[in-house]
């Protein structure tokens, strides 16, 4: 999967058309109270767990059922966050979170945390027994954005207002930074919605980290030391065309493909020989985003089953969960 991966940075990509995309891609669920669908994870039982930047809500979705519902897992008190943004798995069902006060307008958060949600005895589709500690202050951090498991304890943060990636320990609470590099600045010279490095992965093997800048529509790669710090040069793993500003949060499938989100209204899945498959239905007509469309932001593959493995699931701002059948991509 990884040499796959690093050939695709010397391959001509080309976008073509999803094949059925509309017997490929189905709602599974509607959100009705105002969330706004920042990110994304699966635990081991197949339920969602679903981040909100608008309310400061975590919650949680059992996919598997003919009607699913939603629940609330964790509600931030307002003086703690307004959001939540990032999320990884960093031990068996405890979800790492970062949350914050984040400003619309400017784009930019402060009193920005890591919290762990514990659902170990969490029954199925429930909030029972969920238990919340914080991790972590990160108290020079902008809008720390995406979030990634590294190794043992440590986490990788993504500080999408200065360009840095974050290192935490989740077990003593340590943060340091880990890397600071050009190709992860935010480039509007107007101000407009400054943000670069936004979504993050690290390899199987842990020896790069895969990372996508929303200024530059760029999603690249590089090799990490034991630290979290860069090896060597920043190279691009692939460009989003114009009509897909903003390349958000992104997972890595088991075949080496990477599944991209970007606005307004795409998946990217960009396999190994370079071709680049565009999913666009993912529509809202209800929702406030422009023209209906769902402006996807984060994706996970399903768990639990050998049938849910198959399912990626798709987080979109404007409060739809979707579910992407990959077998018909």
């Amino acid at each position: 999967m990884l040499s796959s991966l690093v050939a695709l940075s010397s391959l001509a990509l080309v976008v073509v058309a999803a094949p059925s995309p509309r017997d490929a891609v189905r709602i599974v669920y509607t959100f009705t109270d105002g969330a706004y669908l920042e990110n994304i994870a699966v635990r081991a039982n197949g339920d969602l767990i679903i981040n909100s930047l608008s309310n400061g809500r975590v919650y949680t979705i059992d996919p598997t059922t003919s009607s699913p519902t939603s629940s609330v897992l964790v509600q931030f008190d307002p003086q703690v966050a307004s959001g939540v943004l990032g999320i990884a798995e960093h031990a068996p069902d405890k979800f790492a979170v970062i949350a914050a006060h984040v400003d619309f307008t400017t784009v930019t958060a402060k009193d920005v945390k890591i919290w762990s949600i514990d659902l170990n005895g969490c029954a199925k589709g429930t909030r029972s027994a969920v238990t919340l500690r914080k991790i972590a202050d990160l108290p020079e951090a902008g809008l720390a954005n995406g979030l990634t498991k590294f190794h043992g304890d440590v986490l990788l943060a993504a500080d999408s207002t200065f360009g840095i990636i974050w290192s935490v320990n989740t077990r003593t609470g340590a943060v340091r930074k880990a890397a600071e590099d050009i190709s992860m600045k935010p480039t509007n010279s107007d101000g407009a919605f400054p943000l670069g490095v936004d979504g993050v992965q690290v390899s199987r093997d842990g020896s790069r980290l895969y990372f996508s800048n929303a200024n530059t529509r760029l999603v690249s790669q590089v090799r990490l030391d034991r630290d979290g710090g860069f090896i060597g040069n920043v190279t691009t793993v692939f460009e989003l065309p114009v009509n897909q500003p903003f390349p958000d949060d992104f997972i890595i499938g088991k075949d080496g493909s990477l599944w991209v989100t970007a606005g307004p209204n795409f998946v990217d899945r960009v396999l190994p020989d370079g071709t680049v498959v565009a999913l666009d239905q993912f529509i809202n007509t209800v929702g406030p985003g422009p023209t209906g469309a769902g402006n996807p932001t984060a994706v996970a593959f399903g768990r639990g089953s050998k049938a849910q493995e198959k399912i990626l699931y798709v987080a979109a701002s404007w409060g739809v969960v979707y579910a992407i059948d990959t077998t018909r991509v």
